[in-house]
Parts: structure tokens; sequence; C-alpha cells
């Protein structure tokens, strides 16, 4: 490949983003590591190509970047920020979508057997299943019921023989999409990269690491009050249980007792938070994010109570 590079220069592209003008280069595959790149047309003689040949397999493109007028619309809306009338219409119909990102650690054969497991796990729940690059792309959601975020990494790992990694994300204004995507898509990478083992996330969970990384950044406030507004929607006695539960060091006896309620009633609480903001306060990782924001909505409390 580096000995291509150096013959072709910028006349070689390789498939890491989708190509909107496939037509215009030779594509090949490497036969080793099945790495695919294109070279343009006019730089390739009859006999470059036929040796080429002997070292790269040809490679069909046209499968690879074909996406349907609704799957262009949604991506110029939310990658580009560019919109037509089809978005138009569909930000009336679905006012607040929900967001998996999702990440191959490469590149996938079979595109339409990923959407088939994807509907498979989600069916009706579905807007549309978008690429951004080869690797990379999102499924939008008219809901946020992810019920089985796990079962979908395991069910693409062994169907599809795919390292998948995907992040959930709460519901979202659709006309905010492109902001709100560029902030997720961010602290996704991110995630990834600090925990290259981990292979679910939701976007919540990406909140220490983004006190930590992005700490002067707007993208910080947004997700702080985006996961503030939804512990506020949880019962004062919810929000309370939990932050009993905390204070006691994760112990379940003395905090239940502290709260003159059962062991099975404190745990359905603690499950109902995870519920509503897919924190769990019985995870360390979690627990500190819930923390921050226990102490973030006090302290804004206090404020509104002195004024």
């Amino acid at each position: 490949m580096e000995i291509i590079k150096k013959l072709y220069g910028q006349d070689v592209i390789k498939i890491d983003h989708l190509v909107h003008n496939p037509e215009d280069y030779i594509w090949f595959q490497d036969k080793k590591n099945h790495e695919r790149f294109g070279i343009k047309k006019e730089r390739v003689s009859e006999s470059e190509y036929q040796l080429l040949l002997l070292s790269f397999s040809p490679y069909n493109m046209a499968s690879s970047t074909q996406m349907t007028f609704e799957q262009q619309s949604w991506s110029n809306y939310i990658f580009h920020n560019k919109k037509n009338t089809y978005i138009a219409k569909n930000l009336s119909r679905y006012p607040s979508v929900s967001l998996i990102h999702y990440h191959f650690d490469h590149l996938l054969e079979g595109k339409d057997d990923f959407k088939e497991a994807i509907e498979a796990f989600l069916g009706h729940q579905i807007v549309s299943i978008v690429w951004k690059t080869e690797t990379d792309g999102i499924i939008l959601l008219n809901s946020q019921e992810l019920e089985t975020p796990r079962e979908i990494v395991d069910t693409i790992a062994s169907d599809l023989f795919a390292d998948i990694k995907i992040m959930a994300t709460p519901l979202i204004k659709t006309d905010l999409l492109y902001e709100k995507y560029a902030q997720q898509s961010q602290l996704f990478k991110l995630a990834m990269s600090q925990k290259p083992e981990q292979k679910y996330f939701h976007f919540y969970h990406t909140f220490s690491l983004a006190l930590l990384h992005f700490c002067e950044s707007t993208i910080v406030k947004t997700l702080f009050d985006d996961l503030c507004l939804a512990i506020s929607t949880l019962d004062q006695e919810v929000i309370h249980s939990v932050k009993v539960f905390l204070h006691h060091g994760f112990n379940m006896t003395t905090a239940s007792k502290t709260l003159f309620i059962h062991r099975n009633s404190l745990s359905y609480r603690l499950q109902r938070f995870f519920d509503v903001t897919q924190l769990d306060p019985r995870n360390f990782q979690d627990a500190v994010t819930i923390s921050l924001c226990l102490d973030y909505l006090t302290g804004a409390k206090v404020k509104i109570e002195q004024k």
C-alpha cells in the first residue's frame, strides 16, 4: 500500500468514508487484510491494471456505497446540516428521536445482513439506518426503549463475525440532531479509546470522561443539563433513596434500615432510577456520575431557595 501511495499520490483513496463518486475510481481489495482502496481511472493503464491484479482483487464498490433517498436525506441533515423537503416533513412526524451510534472494528461485508439483524431486535422502532463511513453510522429510533443492547452486540458478533460497539442516547429533539450528533459522536470516540474492552455505552456513561477531557467546553454543560433533567423527573423518594444508598457505601442493609423500608423496596427504587437514567447506583463508575449530578441539583435548589 505504501508503494501504491507513492506511485499514485492523491489519486488513491481508501474506503474509510463514504465515496460519492465511486464511478471515477477502479476499486481493489487487499487479498491478505481485506483493505479496500480506489485509484482514479485515468491514472491506471491496462498494463498497470493487470499488474495490480497480481496483488489485489477487484472490488465492486457500487453495493457498498448505495444509499436510498431516505438514507441520503438523513445523512445530509445529520452530518452536514442540509435539510430537504423530506426531512422537513419528518421533523413534525418525529419531533424527538434517540440514536444508536455504532462502530465496527473492520469493514463489514454484508450491510444487508446487519440491517436484518437490527430490524429483528428493534423492528417498528427504527426510523432509519444511516452509514457515515464504511465502519460507522447511526440508527434512528422513534423511542428510547432499548431493552437488549448487549444482546445486539453479541448477536452481531456471532452472526456476522464482526466486533461492534454501540452507544445509545436519550431522546433528542429532531431539529437539534446536527448539533447533538456532533457532540455525541465526539464522546463516543473518546469512550471507545478510553475503554477499548467495553462494547456497550449509554451516552450518560460518558459524563465522567467529558468532565476530564472537555471541562472548558459547552459540551459538558449540555450533557450535565440533560442528565440532571432526566434525574429531576424521578420521584423525590427515589432520588432520596439513591442518596442514602450512596451515603451508606452501597450497603443495602444499612441504607434500607435508615429509610425504614424493606431491602426489596430499596432495590426497586434503585432499579427505577436506572430505568430512567441508564445509570446504575450499584455500579461504582455510574455512582460517581450520579453523585456529581445530585450534588449539582442540591446546590441549584439551595440557590433558588436563597433567591
